[in-house]
């Protein structure tokens, strides 16, 4: 069992480890904007498309696992909304616990376990995370966002930049293209500056184009046979660069970081991991789910927050520097805390 979790988990962490190194020998903050725009707008839904289309899922049978991609994020975020004093603000502290990283780490780590006949429940969960983290998520950093603008605002003055790790951030109204090149962008003060960053919110979605890329790979996929070789070759080759890359891009953003106020995100974070298997028994209990879906469903709630919470809320001006602490030391923390779960999902489920 040593040696097939050595198997699984090792691969992930070398090519994260190989980005960190080249990050730290770079030095300073490397410039890797260009490369992660490139990553979700090209590659990421490359791979959807490539995925669903090589691996049909039934909309209507896999429901189950749909629902449970909902549940691990919104029950969390239930259970976190109980915690009266976080040390943080509220938004800061619920978002990056409701959306874990199942692109960078959880999408290579379930093909490794679970095996590549999987890929299409696993894109499902990636899709349906990055659905949701780009509507009610963005309402939430969008409200939270507002009520600072609120206090530092007179009438429709402008917010003042928040200055982390080397970049300026406005909280504006931010599009899928602001966050990923970490684009400056600046915002009006006042209630329709409000407004308008909720409504923006509510509709990110729209723009994100693994949601589109998953819808084409399920209505294209029963007449796949229909589709020339070379067209799906070549997104296959497309899609192949996407979690490399994501690895290495994650390895690189963690080498120009650093922890700061280390109690307070080992204790977020400890938070977060007793959400999740809180979460992971009523999910289990409540749907029926094949054993493959449920260790699919153990290991997302149990990964680490996604970096791009980090981003999120450096647009938004939602505490950043503390954000980043705790997307930090979480993701630091799963060097220990993934090969268990892995461990577990492959003994008991």
């Amino acid at each position: 069992m040593l040696l097939t979790l050595l198997d699984i988990v090792l691969p992930v962490f070398a090519v994260a480890a190989l980005g960190f190194g080249f990050g730290r020998r770079r030095g300073g903050e490397p410039d890797m904007a260009f490369i992660n725009h490139a990553n979700v707008v090209v590659f990421c839904p490359a791979l959807v498309f490539s995925a669903l289309l090589g691996h049909p899922v039934s909309v209507l049978q896999s429901w189950p696992l749909a629902v449970a991609g909902v549940l691990i994020i919104v029950v969390p975020g239930a259970l976190l909304a109980l915690v009266r004093r976080p040390g943080v603000g509220r938004a800061a502290f619920l978002v990056p616990g409701m959306f874990r990283n199942t692109g960078n780490i959880g999408i290579p780590l379930m093909m490794l376990a679970y095996g590549k006949d999987l890929l299409g429940d696993i894109v499902i969960l990636f899709v349906i995370s990055n659905l949701l983290h780009f509507s009610l998520g963005l309402m939430l950093l969008s409200r939270a966002g507002g009520a600072h603008e609120s206090r530092v605002s007179d009438g429709a003055a402008s917010i003042r930049p928040t200055r982390t790790q080397g970049a300026d951030a406005t909280r504006a109204t931010a599009t899928l293209h602001d966050v990923e090149e970490r684009a400056d962008s600046g915002g009006q003060g006042g209630y329709a500056g409000f407004f308008r960053t909720i409504a923006t919110g509510r509709w990110q979605w729209l723009r994100n184009p693994n949601v589109w890329a998953a819808v084409l790979g399920v209505v294209l996929a029963p007449w796949r046979a229909h589709i020339p070789g070379f067209v799906i070759t070549s997104v296959d080759l497309v899609g192949q660069i996407a979690i490399p890359l994501m690895l290495f891009g994650l390895g690189v953003r963690l080498s120009a970081s650093r922890i700061g106020h280390l109690a307070l995100a080992l204790r977020i974070n400890g938070l977060y991991l007793l959400a999740g298997a809180i979460t992971l028994p009523l999910v289990l209990w409540l749907l029926p789910l094949t054993p493959e879906w449920s260790r699919l469903v153990a290991l997302s709630v149990m990964l680490p927050p996604a970096v791009l919470n980090y981003m999120l809320c450096e647009q938004y001006a939602v505490e950043p520097e503390a954000v980043a602490n705790v997307v930090l030391l979480g993701n630091l923390l799963s060097v220990a805390t993934i090969p268990l779960v892995v461990w577990a999902t492959l003994t008991w489920l």
